[in-house]
């Protein structure tokens, strides 16, 4: 006999009616965000494609190192946004761990003051990142080996590039606020919609011509679009937003300083682990040694960011449920998110390292594979990194922030181990000292932490995660070893005919 939802009781009814939202919200924010790391990735490769055919080796690798400045904007937002996308979770899980939950007059006022506090920190942020990127990015590029002719032209684009920046930091909270309120699918959309117009812009651009300027000029569109779109999505609905601009609360902003110092200690520990290192193979064996690691690492990133999305789309729903003291849910979801997003980057990976030289062929022509020493120790840890941040998320999401100062240690472990490494060995050494730095500090640090704060058995967590996950990758090797004879000649006819 079924049992009517009237006979349940009312703490069962409440439990399903928070699962049931947070499905809905978390596959919601799924497709989206897996749509749009499938658009954005088609976007990466398809822009990296249009690069190397239409720019030469030399302007490319100082197309490459320009970009590359986008990762300052984390650090040059100071870990504010991550900061307030959970004190936007935390006001609306004091009225409950269910996403759809109507906030009362007190949680309402608080996102009004939280938002007027936004403002403020970014508007002064805008003018200092546009600043602080002119002068510090003039005295890099003059000192590394530019090509004749190129310099003047490199300086518009580098203005013109700065005030993108600017223009980006100008609009970073807005896609923050989206997910603090819950809208994560949305905030993908619009994430989504602008890599497809700059994709359009980027082809224009190179077919027409019109050179680094040009390409730069579409920084500063897509980061005022960005802030157009979504603040637009924020009134239309959380229409109680717009009935006052909040007030300037002090007390609140200051609270918001640690945590956001500590997330942008982890966030600097990050770019000397990581976004560094194509600046360091820039100045040691020179700009035309970039794009070849860039599009490897690009690849090997994008693959990983379709996995670790599992998991890091739900931090905002994850930090209400820990606002609302619900963390045994926050386990059980953890659990079964991360074994996912595992089994994902895992295979996936796998697959790529089979078929890497050919892909890299296909996709680039030849010549463009870093080689396989140095792709294999770029495809391990970035497996690793994947599954130190999924469990970092639940931690973050608590605002756990005790892993920050591990970052930073790696960070400099990687400085170190580069200037030594990538002068002896070239790019394998470079690639192995941002393994080294990594494997020695948060690859095993932060699934400690994690096993710690949320009580979680080892036995357990390896048999329901890392035993489907190994698994799996065996069986993708297998396969994908025995199935190249048969599928590369298909796959290359394929491309070939898509290329004419």
């Amino acid at each position: 006999m079924p049992i009517l939802a009237s006979t349940l009781p009312a703490k069962t009814l409440e439990s399903r009616s928070v699962s049931e939202a947070f499905r809905r919200r978390l596959i919601f924010g799924l497709s989206m965000g897996w749509g749009g790391t499938i658009v954005s990735s088609f976007v990466s490769v398809a822009r990296i494609s249009l690069l190397f055919r239409y720019l030469e080796t030399e302007v490319l690798g100082i197309w490459f190192l320009m970009i590359g400045a986008q990762a300052t904007l984390g650090l040059l937002d100071f870990g504010f946004a991550k900061t307030l996308e959970r004190r936007l979770a935390f006001a609306k899980g004091k009225c409950g761990p269910n996403p759809n939950v109507v906030l009362d007059a007190d949680a309402q006022q608080s996102i009004r003051d939280l938002f007027a506090i936004a403002r403020r920190v970014y508007n002064v942020l805008s003018i200092f990142v546009s600043v602080a990127l002119t002068g510090v990015g003039f005295l890099y590029f003059l000192s590394i080996e530019m090509p004749e002719g190129l310099f003047w032209n490199f300086c518009i684009a580098w203005a013109i590039m700065c005030v993108g920046y600017a223009a980006n930091m100008w609009g970073w909270y807005i896609q923050a606020a989206m997910d603090g309120l819950g809208d994560i699918g949305l905030s993908k959309a619009i994430g989504t919609a602008l890599s497809l117009l700059s994709l359009g812009l980027t082809w224009l651009v190179l077919v027409a011509g019109w050179g680094l300027p040009a390409l730069s000029a579409v920084w500063v569109m897509r980061g005022v679009l960005q802030r157009v779109f979504g603040w637009m999505i924020i009134r239309g609905r959380n229409q109680w937003i717009g009935k006052d601009r909040g007030r300037w609360d002090a007390s609140a902003f200051k609270s918001m300083l640690k945590p956001s110092f500590k997330w942008w200690v982890a966030l600097v520990g990050t770019f000397l682990s990581t976004d560094i290192v194509r600046f360091i193979i820039g100045a040691y064996l020179g700009a035309g040694k970039v794009p070849d690691f860039v599009a490897s690492w690009g690849l090997l990133t994008m693959v990983s960011g379709f996995s670790a999305a599992v998991v890091g789309i739900s931090m905002p729903l994850l930090s209400q449920m820990w606002s609302a003291g619900d963390s045994d849910r926050i386990q059980r979801y953890v659990f079964k998110l991360t074994r996912i997003g595992l089994v994902l980057v895992t295979g996936m990976v796998t697959s790529i390292g089979v078929y890497a030289p050919e892909i890299f062929e296909l996709w680039l022509g030849p010549g463009h594979f870093i080689g396989y020493t140095a792709f294999i120790i770029l495809a391990v840890n970035i497996v690793l990194c994947c599954h130190h941040g999924m469990l970092n998320i639940p931690c973050l999401a608590a605002e756990e922030m005790g892993f920050y100062k591990y970052v930073l240690l790696g960070g400099i472990l990687n400085i170190v181990l580069s200037l030594y490494l990538t002068n002896r060995y070239g790019v394998e050494g470079a690639c192995l000292a941002m393994f080294l730095s990594y494997l020695l500090t948060v690859n095993w640090i932060i699934p400690t932490m994690f096993v710690r704060l949320f009580r979680v058995r080892v036995a357990e967590y390896t048999l329901k995660v890392l035993l489907p996950t190994a698994t799996t990758t065996a069986l993708v090797f297998v396969c994908a070893t025995f199935s190249k004879p048969f599928l590369l000649p298909v796959v290359e006819r394929l491309y070939k005919a898509l290329a004419k």
